[in-house]
C-alpha cells in the first residue's frame, strides 16, 4: 500500500476520494540503481456512498518504469483484469480489517 502522508493516520484505503476523482503519484528516487518499479491503481467504488466500510473495484491499470545503467524507461499503462485486483486482497484485508472488499471486478 501506498497512501499518501495527509493519510496516514485514518484508515482509509482510498488514496483519492470524490465525484471526479483523479490519481497523480510520481514516484521519487534520490539513486539511480538499477531497478524495475511497478504499479497497480484501481478505480473502485463504495456501493452505498461510504456508509459502511465496503469496496468494489471497476477497473485497473500498471505502470510504472525501469532503470538500467542509469537510462530511464517507462513502461506503458496496461489494462490489469480481475485477478490482478484479487492478488492485492489479503494485503487490503490485513492493512484495512474493517473494511470489506468484494473480488473481482463490479461487473458492467
Amino acid at each position: 500500500m501506498d497512501p499518501i502522508a495527509l493519510y496516514q493516520q485514518i484508515p482509509t484505503p482510498y488514496a483519492w476520494f470524490g465525484v471526479r476523482p483523479e490519481l497523480f503519484d510520481a514516484p521519487s528516487h534520490d539513486s539511480r540503481y538499477d531497478m524495475t518499479w511497478e504499479a497497480h491503481s484501481f478505480l473502485c467504488i463504495s456501493p452505498d456512498a461510504v456508509l459502511t466500510r465496503h469496496v468494489q473495484a471497476i477497473a485497473g491499470f500498471s505502470w510504472g518504469f525501469t532503470i538500467n545503467q542509469q537510462n530511464i524507461t517507462f513502461a506503458l499503462p496496461a489494462a490489469l483484469g480481475p485477478e490482478a485486483w484479487d492478488s492485492h486482497l489479503d494485503l487490503l484485508t490485513t492493512d484495512y480489517p474493517d473494511w470489506i472488499f468484494d473480488s473481482g471486478y463490479l461487473p458492467a
